[in-house]
């Protein structure tokens, strides 16, 4: 962190990220040049558009210094090194919100974070429906540590790409001709939540059940009915070709 005066006030410019927040990272992520230098120069607009040039300039070389270098990870001990073993929830709540913010990722970052580092404070079954997740613990993750928050992300991030390789018959399995044509494509906005519906036969009761279920299981049920509904239409074939 540096220091400089701005109109004879006292300022602080981040310079490395371990002095950034999550939240700050988004918002330097998310907007222009100059909106990331206000937000890690601790300045409004117009203070920045009222600095002479050699303030202007001296800033947009410190900051944009920092945002041409990857922001560094730190591991966290508490943070389960094997996802497939923990609850199905978790990991497509994690899927779900990479999907809502694809073309901005880093948005889906303090949701992510708080998925597994406060797993008794949201329920489960409500975030995977879409109605909420609580705000609160959003704004816990903004206000921590980039890099602590980014240990955890990179984290998930490689976990989906490995067990997404270790289930890629199922997970990546492409829609059939005539359910692309009977328009399946409309449940594509619930995400995981039609599954989790056929999967508890309607009773809603079961879902937050289903949801505490290891992933590694139930990817493994979702392949074996599908290699099941595969060799019963096969079977169905074979015999009314006879």
């Amino acid at each position: 962190m540096i220091g400089y005066r701005l109109n004879n006030d006292y300022r602080a410019c981040k310079t490395e990220w371990q002095e950034v927040t999550l939240g700050e990272y988004m918002q330097a992520m998310a907007g222009s040049m100059t909106a990331a230098i206000c937000v890690l120069a601790g300045l409004k607009l117009e203070e920045f558009q009222q600095a002479d040039e050699h303030s202007q300039h001296l800033l947009a070389e410190l900051i944009g210094g920092l945002l041409q270098t990857k922001p560094e990870a730190v591991k966290q001990e508490w943070m389960p090194a094997d996802l497939g073993a923990t609850a199905i929830g978790q990991l497509e709540l994690c899927r779900q919100y990479l999907r809502l913010n694809e073309e901005l990722p880093e948005q889906a970052f303090p949701f992510i974070y708080a998925v597994y580092r406060w797993p008794y404070d949201y329920n489960a079954l409500l975030a995977i429906s879409g109605a909420g997740f609580p705000q609160q613990l959003v704004d816990q993750a903004k206000a921590l540590p980039l890099p602590e928050v980014l240990g955890v992300v990179y984290h998930v991030l490689a976990e989906i790409e490995r067990i997404d390789k270790r289930y890629s018959p199922i997970l990546d399995k492409e829609p059939e001709a005539e359910q692309l044509l009977a328009g399946i494509e409309k449940f594509e906005k619930y995400g995981f939540y039609p599954t989790l519906l056929n999967y508890c036969d309607g009773d809603l009761t079961k879902a937050a059940e289903l949801l505490e279920i290891p992933a590694y299981v139930f990817y493994t049920a979702l392949c074996v009915d599908s290699e099941k509904s595969d060799y019963e239409k096969k079977y169905s074939e074979i015999i009314s070709g006879k």
